[in-house]
């Protein structure tokens, strides 16, 4: 029987809305949704302390409706309103698991005291819709941790739908124009304004000080935007490196024991190759494990799709 695998971040209680198969994770796509869950944003920009009571983007939004001259201060919240709504996984501990994953079966980071007790000594309460009581969940595996009333599901960020929700709240007022959206900050955008394609991307390990630069798994130059790349990119990479399950790999050849993954409950994150090396200066405690991902990458894809799986992969980017 096939197993279906779920990513989370234990430690945030939160699972992402997309599970599968590792046939179906791997090779159809939706593995491109951890890339918004990682990547940092670029270009922040300074912007004017918001009055009180303008915590909520709602909240300020409405200010700026009704004040014109708070207009300027509710672009720039809006601005990084937006912004904020990428990276929601950066520099947290992320797994990839499967539902036969075994009590007391964790990846190898998590193998302290410390460190399994933060995850798994949390009690967390669900309502039990066939006797109406509210009961509690101790999760007894890490696949438990995807499970409603243990994590939330973390949707992958969509700047677009955030300002259409955002643009219906403001438009059930009469007295909200069109050209007072605009105004506001809430035209349509694209997620290019904050993930530049034009700039070079990488991949970081947090946990171990390692790096993937997406020309060296991208399967062509051209299939490469920012830090979204066609096919094949920084989200198939980290499946091939954190799943994690007690059973062998199903449905898929598996040459590089992939339900054991060497990076499983690591931290990640994704960002400009620019800002790597402004926040890490010469980088020489940093490595450039590129080529040897790109390597395992081949291994697995030629293993399911044969000796020209590149050239078969390349018809559909």
């Amino acid at each position: 029987m096939l197993e279906v695998f779920f990513t989370l971040a234990p430690r945030s209680r939160a699972v992402d809305q997309y599970g599968g198969t590792l046939g179906v994770l791997l090779f159809n796509g939706r593995a491109g949704s951890l890339v918004r869950l990682l990547a940092i944003p670029a270009k922040p920009v300074p912007y004017s302390t918001p009055p009180a009571n303008t915590n909520r983007i709602e909240d300020a939004l409405s200010l700026g409706l009704a004040f014109p001259q708070f207009r300027d201060i509710t672009r720039c919240r809006v601005h990084e309103h937006l912004r904020l709504l990428f990276g929601p996984w950066a520099n947290q501990e992320i797994v990839c698991v499967g539902e036969n994953t075994e009590p007391d079966d964790f990846p190898p980071i998590f193998s302290s005291e410390e460190e399994l007790q933060a995850i798994t000594q949390q009690q967390c309460v669900e309502h039990d819709t066939s006797t109406h009581r509210i009961i509690s969940i101790e999760p007894a595996t890490l696949y438990d941790y995807t499970k409603s009333g243990v994590s939330e599901t973390q949707r992958e960020p969509c700047m677009l739908d955030e300002i259409f929700r955002l643009r219906e709240h403001l438009s059930s007022r009469q007295w909200c124009t069109s050209a007072d959206l605009i105004t506001l900050g809430l035209r349509p955008r694209s997620d290019r304004e904050f993930l530049p394609p034009n700039e070079p991307w990488i991949l970081r390990n947090l946990t171990n000080k390692q790096f993937v630069r997406a020309e060296a798994i991208a399967l062509k130059p051209e299939f490469i935007h920012g830090p979204d790349i066609n096919v094949i990119g920084f989200g198939e990479v980290l499946l091939t490196r954190i799943c994690w399950s007690s059973a062998p790999a199903v449905g898929i050849e598996d040459p590089t024991n992939i339900c054991r993954g060497v990076w499983a409950g690591h931290r990640f994150d994704i960002t400009t190759l620019a800002r790597h090396q402004k926040e890490t200066g010469d980088g020489d405690d940093w490595d450039d494990v590129s080529d040897e991902v790109a390597e395992e990458i081949a291994t697995i894809w030629r293993s399911n799709f044969g000796a020209d799986w590149r050239e078969f992969l390349c018809e559909f980017g």
